[in-house]
């Protein structure tokens, strides 16, 4: 009885085997690679204008606050129960995104809150705090895992300090 201890003649040879292997593992990095990247644009595309984000990036919000109640700017607009919220995910230094925009990508990727604003976190981390890092990620010398993990422990640093990372 074969157990498929038996070498079959049919069977790919092991050289094409570990090849397919090797290739659907490079592809799956880069795949991470691209997704990570992909929040870190999308945070890059919502920044906090008035705190520092770039002009080019504004988010207009809603001018029509809970009950009806016309909101002239946008400071205002966060500070109305249920507006939106502009939040730290990253460590000093990184900019504040919408709370709204990170909801909407993190529902989009089918991740849990938690997951998505860790995912957030260190995607706004490793973009604006650790550039060598990001450098490594998009050339593929350093996996996410490694780079979110780094970006984890690298959080409380300075942006000073972040920038010999």
């Amino acid at each position: 009885m074969d157990r498929g201890t038996q070498q079959h003649t049919n069977s790919p040879s092991r050289v094409a085997l570990l090849t397919v292997a090797s290739e659907a593992m490079r592809a799956q990095r880069a795949a991470e690679a691209a997704a990570f990247f992909a929040a870190a644009d999308y945070a890059d595309a919502h920044l906090d204008v008035l705190r520092g984000g770039s002009p080019s990036n504004a988010v207009v919000g809603d001018p029509i606050g809970p009950l009806g109640m016309w909101v002239d700017d946008e400071e205002s607009l966060a500070a109305v129960p249920g507006g939106d919220r502009w939040l730290a995910y990253g460590g000093p230094g990184a900019p504040l995104v919408s709370e709204f925009a990170v909801l909407e990508l993190i529902t989009a990727m089918g991740l849990s809150q938690d997951a998505g604003r860790a995912l957030v976190g260190d995607a706004v981390e490793v973009r604006h705090r650790l550039p060598l890092i990001a450098d490594r990620v998009a050339s593929g010398g350093v996996q996410v895992w490694r780079a979110r993990r780094i970006a984890r422990a690298t959080r409380t640093l300075t942006l000073e300090g972040a920038g010999f990372v």
